[in-house]
């Protein structure tokens, strides 16, 4: 079995766009963490309200996806749900933890604002 590359098409075609839509409003808001793609198996966190899903997708082939996550609609409905979509546009579109440590440009002082030591 050779590896599925993830794509958002993958995605989409998955979950539907009933699951993409607000599994890009989670990406967006910053809710994903900790994603990763050990062929077959995509992982990671979404952040919910108070609760912290474990999501993701068992990827066999681009038309047998699994969902792997631990929600109630998931669970209850057995569809794939924007959490695991949401981990693999998290896959697809890591955050920039260079932009995210500091949105503030660097300046330098002020001419005149030197100690001087005499």
């Amino acid at each position: 079995m050779s590896d599925i590359p993830i794509t958002e098409k993958l995605l989409l075609n998955a979950g539907g766009w009933q699951a993409m839509k607000p599994a890009r409003e989670l990406l967006k808001s910053g809710r994903v963490s900790e994603t990763k793609y050990e062929p077959p198996l995509l992982s990671g966190y979404v952040r919910e309200g108070a609760k912290n899903y474990r999501s993701g997708l068992r990827i066999k082939s681009a038309i047998d996806v699994e969902n792997l996550c631990s929600c109630w609609e998931s669970r209850s409905a057995g569809k794939i749900c924007a959490h695991s979509v949401a981990v693999g546009l998290g896959y697809l579109n890591p955050p920039a933890a260079t932009v995210a440590a500091s949105n503030e440009p660097t300046m330098p002082e002020a001419p005149g604002s030197t100690v001087r030591r005499s």
